[in-house]
């Protein structure tokens, strides 16, 4: 329980959860890593995975870093993976309709498990004592490899949990809908099925006690099951994991946008209550921004060309910019609210809109396609816009003429960036696979005075009107600096995922910070 493991694209990430370092890279799947499995057996120091396309497994030495063994068995791609509880065999299957069983000490092929069934396997967990093991629908015993339960479903399963004394089954699917069916082991009949409302359910978990499931779902909802009833104990449900918020000059209200669904909301500060939805976009990853007088709020979805502009009174919808860009990333009002930009999340260029005729009248960077625009900024005296991108550099523009004035030129992916109070700093965050920088740079000349020691992804910042900067992270924290020395004054903990923005009240006594885990969070400053 001290190691992490992640894959993206084709490699494997290893972190050190204690101290939340990133130990290293793992090099040599030939396509994207598909599936991966830590091996319970804190001795071996495996890590197995799986890529696209192949039909082979590889083990690796996670302390090495070093490819050790490939396993080979598997006709087609193998999909999934799983250790036994001991660690001694490793199960996988794959598009050959086949499970093979591993012994993991020799790499040699123990069993192959043939399900009948003409389906990818797609999943597979063995029981707690590692007597049982299930592929999709079926359970296998593993002293007999015998096939001694067939569960008749209406779908494909994707969810399963054994209950800790391995009794009971609990299972749930793509088709299912908010519906997790239990199994009785040992006589392989159905016990029950429990049905809330609609949403996929996309994990369950057995208390100890074997009492209670646990399960949640994609529309945010998280249940609380009576194993013997088949009730409902409780249900909590809240916003989907938020990744964008504003906060009205007053301090009174908050804006947020959600990833999972197509909602804004409007939250009053004092009570924390919901006091409004704004529905209107039909795709997700909602971004918002709020104008300097409160009284609008601009949104844009990811995969959607609907800009919307919203009363912020009455919660109508005002207009729909027309021909806005199907890919929004981020938005920004200037200081005045008489120009709004929005930056495409995926190509180079910034729209430009007056907010007066509610007229696009100009487009940033348009013939410049080698990189992705990431966040958007103007300075406080509206004189001047900000963009970071992909290909690690800051333009800056003045927005009287809009000409490009500047190109700051960073070492890595620039995907936050935030202007100090008296527009002379310019903070930016950035990431690299081996690397995580929060800089500060003197506008004027464009060089870079000073860096702030972050050892983790910096997600979002932001300066409080006192000049204090704020830093939100992949570790769920927040982190308060001191500009002026670069050290860390204060750590916010309460997150339980990362942290995706942070905004200060116009007097910079109250932060708000917002996290994937579906909260928004407020914060007394008092340093």
């Amino acid at each position: 329980g001290t190691l992490l493991a992640l894959s993206w694209n084709q490699y494997i990430y290893l972190w050190d959860l204690a101290t939340g370092q990133l130990l290293r890279r793992l090099e040599g799947n030939s396509g994207n890593v598909l599936s991966i499995a830590m091996s319970p057996d804190p001795d071996s120091k495996l890590l197995a995975s799986v890529a696209e396309k192949e039909n082979i497994i590889r083990l690796w030495n996670v302390v090495s870093g070093q490819q050790i063994q490939q396993l080979k068995g598997h006709l087609e791609q193998v999909n999934s993976l799983a250790f036994s509880p001991d660690g001694k065999r490793l199960a996988s299957g794959g598009k050959d309709w086949i499970v093979n069983l591993w012994e993991v000490t020799s790499g040699q092929l123990l069993q192959q498990l043939e399900n009948g069934i003409f389906s990818d396997i797609k999943n597979l967990a063995f029981s707690p004592d590692g007597n049982l093991l299930v592929s999709d629908d079926l359970v296998w015993d593993m002293t007999s490899e015998q096939q001694i339960l067939q569960m008749e479903t209406k779908g494909v399963i994707h969810r399963v949990a054994f209950s800790w004394d391995a009794q009971i089954l609990a299972c749930a699917g793509d088709n299912f809908n908010e519906r997790i069916t239990l199994w009785d082991l040992e006589s392989g009949q159905k016990i029950r099925e429990m049905e809330g409302d609609s949403g996929v359910v996309t994990c369950v978990a057995f208390t100890p006690d074997n009492q209670k499931l646990i399960s949640g779902s994609e529309n945010g909802k998280v249940r609380l099951w009576d194993v013997a009833s088949g009730e409902e104990l409780r249900r909590l449900e809240g916003s989907n994991a938020v990744t964008n918020i504003a906060i009205s000059s007053d301090g009174k209200f908050i804006v947020s946008g959600s990833s999972y669904d197509p909602i804004v909301r409007l939250w009053n500060v004092a009570s924390g209550q919901e006091l409004r939805r704004l529905e209107g976009h039909s795709g997700k990853e909602i971004r918002v921004s709020l104008s300097p007088d409160d009284r609008l709020i601009v949104s844009a979805a990811l995969w959607s060309d609907k800009v919307l502009l919203w009363d912020v009174e009455s919660g109508q919808e005002i207009q729909q910019l027309e021909g806005g860009c199907s890919e929004a990333g981020s938005l920004a009002f200037s200081p005045d609210g008489k120009v709004f930009a929005l930056a495409s999340r995926w190509r180079n260029e910034v729209e430009l809109w007056d907010m007066e005729s509610r007229q696009k009248m100009e487009v940033l960077l348009e013939h410049d396609m080698g990189s992705r625009t990431g966040s958007i900024a103007f300075s406080p005296d509206g004189k001047l816009l900000a963009c970071g991108n992909s290909c690690w550099n800051i333009w800056l523009w003045n927005t009287n003429s809009w000409q490009q004035l500047q190109q700051l030129e960073g070492d890595s992916e620039i995907n936050s960036i935030a202007f100090s109070p008296d527009g002379k700093l310019l903070a930016s965050s950035s990431f690299g696979f081996s690397d995580n920088k929060l800089w500060l740079w003197d506008v004027v000349s464009g060089q870079k005075i000073r860096r702030l020691e972050c050892d983790i992804r910096v997600e979002t910042i932001a300066f409080s009107s006192d000049g204090i900067l704020a830093s939100g992270s992949w570790d769920n924290k927040v982190r308060l600096w001191d500009v002026a020395s670069g050290q860390e004054i204060q750590r916010l903990e309460g997150h339980t995922n990362t942290v995706t923005a942070v905004v200060f009240s116009s007097d910079g006594k109250l932060l708000a910070s917002s996290s994937g885990d579906g909260t928004i969070k407020l914060w007394r400053i008092t340093v």
